[in-house]
């Protein structure tokens, strides 16, 4: 009796589709609800601002909005600071958060997570709370690190000016910004699998080979989500520049 054989091009074979279950149309629901409540009145400030019209009047879309916006003065100074801090305190502080990362993930230090919970509390503290404690600490007339520093012999003054470009940097490191960065590395550095370093070694690289072109590279999400959480931040960062950069036009 003869068999008949398939027909057919081998390596074809479908995969079969697998039914989305409950969890899958719940996190698409909520993604599609916090998409809408982010992007939404993003969008609706950014259709309005082509509306030159009053309120309750015809729309009529014109430019005119963004050429008075950008005709201000101030406006390329703004941003040009913007971008200053923003580079002063991501070359200082990147590093650094880099390290204490490191520290807390890779190390057997007594009370690392003791430290790291510290790190989520500098998060969680506002932005104008810690501005004016730096005020009492580090201004030039009656702060206390410079009135301390005056008492040492042949110091008439102390050195610390809280009001500059270098204070409002140190006050966003001290802030949030080492802090933030802190908190997304160190679960990165404990995730990550540790065989590619061991493998990097056993290869004969170095430490600091292994770092750039191991450990950096698979760590480059978390990296970009910091600089994107910093970048954000800093647009939005408001009470420190009013309250430290008003006495020096900033």
């Amino acid at each position: 009796m003869a068999v008949r054989s398939p027909t057919g091009v081998i390596g074809t074979r479908r995969t079969p589709w697998v039914r989305p279950g409950t969890g899958t149309f719940i996190m698409a629901l909520l993604l599609i609800v916090f998409g809408f409540w982010i992007f939404a009145p993003i969008v609706v400030i950014l259709v309005n601002s082509f509306n030159i019209a009053g309120i309750n009047q015809p729309t009529e879309c014109s430019l005119e909005n963004w050429r008075i916006a950008f005709s201000e003065p101030g406006i390329f100074t703004a941003l040009r600071n913007t971008f200053v801090v923003y580079i002063g305190y991501k070359a200082i502080g990147f590093p650094i958060a880099i390290l204490i990362a490191w520290t807390l993930a890779r190390t057997n230090i007594h009370w690392s997570y003791g430290l790291e919970f510290m790190f989520w509390v500098s998060f969680m503290l506002p932005g104008i709370a810690t501005t004016i404690g730096w005020v009492f600490m580090l201004d030039p007339d009656f702060g206390l690190v410079n009135v301390a520093i005056g008492y040492l012999p042949f110091i008439e003054h102390g050195p610390f000016n809280i009001y500059s470009v270098p204070g409002i940097i140190w006050v966003h490191l001290m802030g949030n910004t080492i802090s933030s960065a802190v908190m997304l590395l160190t679960p990165a550095f404990r995730n990550m699998n540790l065989s590619l370093e061991e493998a990097s070694r056993v290869s004969g690289a170095s430490n600091l080979r292994t770092m750039m072109r191991v450990t950096i590279p698979v760590m480059i999400p978390a990296i970009t989500v910091v600089f994107m959480l910093n970048l954000v931040r800093i647009f939005q960062s408001f009470e420190t520049e009013i309250i430290l950069g008003t006495p020096i036009d900033f």
